[in-house]
């Protein structure tokens, strides 16, 4: 510390050069203080380092879940009731970051502190935060839906990973931001890419009764491959190729992410204005008498492709689901299983769109996603039922009826 002659002098800041421990948490400071003895007028380099993190989790009174070894350098400030660090780096469990802003306001008597942060992670793997091993069986990861009523601190967060890794999944270019109030955590924004798709949602988690939380979210997709899709849901070979995009909003109340994934009612639409068929789909679909005589080869542009799909834990509907192309228009329904991996799937040629040696006769294919079986269809009274109803086009939530509006294939009930 400088000589007590300097504290004597108001105007000028003291300088002092302090190290701290605290159970495996040693931190320094390099800085000077306004007022040394209440720790105020505080600026100067800081380093922290703690191979566990649990002292400064009892500092925060918050239980210490898991070891988190963790160390951090940058500029410290203190001034009144406001603590910054900034302009910092480190890592945390060996994810390195750095860091612009984290700052906690002290809230008055009675009132919930406000805490603010801005981090960007190089890599950021959550499997070794949420499992507490180093490396996290596939699928063990989770991440619980606690909503605290009356949280302190207040929070508002924006992290950023050019690599995000949860459970087998791995994702590039993450943002997340997001706000912690009374009762609900709200995220603004949450966007990353994944096998070459885009992703951005937004949504909130409200606390809800019995220890559950109950989210709503909604979703766009862009540019989402379909092979890429069709590899990762293990169905055998499409005769469509191209790229989807998806609007989409999902509800549900769960304890957990992974759990309210699973339960989440879905209502989607998906949509394609650049790929391409297989002219057998149409040939076989028609029933075109040409086809005894002529196999047709090779791929057809598709002019639009449209589909809206509802489920309720992974059990649903595509209903319509409709593909225009120069070689005829396909009409079809479909339901499906994800936790089974089965679908069943009609569809139809539109006779106005087809020639006149084709018959139009409906074709299903059914059966689990990496064998489906193919077969001339039973045209039902209640598949017939499904096929006409357009009316759940008007029926969609508004953000994804807009979306699906701007789809060729969209046709409204009466037209």
């Amino acid at each position: 510390m400088q000589p007590f002659s300097v504290l004597r002098q108001t105007r000028t800041p003291y300088g002092m050069v302090l190290e701290a421990k605290s159970g495996d948490m040693t931190l320094t400071f390099n800085g000077t203080a306004a007022d040394p003895l209440n720790v105020d007028g505080v600026k100067g380099a800081f380093t922290v380092s703690s191979p566990t993190s649990r002292p400064l989790m009892q500092i925060a009174g918050m239980p210490a879940q898991a070891e988190i070894g963790m160390q951090m350098s940058g500029q410290f400030e203190h001034a009144g009731d406001v603590w910054s660090m900034m302009q910092g780096k480190g890592a945390v469990k060996d994810n390195p970051m750095t860091f612009s802003l984290m700052r906690l306001v002290e809230g008055a008597h009675g009132k919930p502190d406000h805490v603010t942060a801005d981090i960007a992670f190089s890599q950021l793997d959550l499997n070794e935060f949420l499992s507490g091993q180093k490396k996290a069986a596939p699928g063990g990861a989770d991440i619980p839906l606690s909503v605290d009523r009356a949280p302190d601190p207040l929070i508002d967060v924006r992290l950023s990973a050019k690599t995000l890794s949860y459970n087998a999944l791995r994702f590039s270019g993450a943002t997340f931001s997001a706000s912690v109030m009374p009762g609900v955590v709200a995220v603004d924004a949450l966007a990353f890419d994944y096998l070459g798709a885009n992703m951005k949602a937004s949504g909130k988690v409200e606390a809800a009764e019995k220890g559950a939380a109950h989210v709503t979210a909604a979703v766009a997709v862009s540019g989402a491959d379909i092979e890429k899709l069709r590899r990762i849901a293990g169905l055998a070979p499409l005769p469509l190729q191209g790229q989807v995009d998806m609007q989409m909003t999902a509800d549900a109340t769960q304890k957990t992410l992974n759990s309210a994934v699973s339960a989440a009612d879905v209502e989607a639409a998906v949509s394609m204005t650049k790929g391409s068929l297989d002219r057998k789909v149409i040939g076989l679909a028609s029933a075109d008498l040409r086809m005894l005589f002529n196999k047709p080869k090779g791929m057809t542009p598709v002019a639009c492709f449209l589909g809206v799909v509802s489920a309720h834990a992974g059990v649903g509907q595509a209903l319509p689901l409709r593909i225009r192309t120069g070689d005829g228009t396909l009409a079809a329904n479909a339901r499906f299983d994800l936790n089974r991996k089965w679908f069943d799937l009609i569809f139809s040629t539109q006779a106005s769109t087809t020639g006149r040696f084709a018959l139009d006769i409906p074709v299903q294919v059914s059966g689990s996603f990496g064998s489906p079986k193919v077969r001339p269809a039973r045209w039902s009274a209640d598949g017939r039922a499904m096929l006409a109803q357009t009316d759940r086009l008007n029926a969609l939530p508004a953000g994804v009826r807009q979306f699906a509006m701007r789809n060729a294939c969209y046709r409204p009930t009466g037209r």
